[in-house]
């Protein structure tokens, strides 16, 4: 396995675009998508996704975390 040598900004470059947030009523947000965290609202749940979430009507694109491109990494070289 090789390794990603690069400054963290560039890491995080990987994954703009791909990431979302998406809230329901509970109900968790297809099995396409990669959920990398929950978050219980007074209304809903939120949930930060990785992968196409363009379908949802409540996908909002968000700024990626440092820990959002290592995971949307790691899913590229699995494919």
């Amino acid at each position: 396995m090789s390794s990603f040598a690069a400054a963290p900004r560039h890491l995080i470059a990987q994954a703009r675009g791909h990431v979302r947030n998406i809230i329901t009523a509970g109900e968790r947000p297809d099995s396409g998508l990669t959920v990398v965290l929950t978050l219980q609202l007074e209304d809903g749940v939120q949930f930060r996704v990785l992968g196409d979430a363009s379908a949802h009507r409540t996908a909002v694109p968000v700024e990626p975390s440092l820990e959002d491109g290592y995971i949307w990494l790691m899913q590229q070289r699995e494919d």
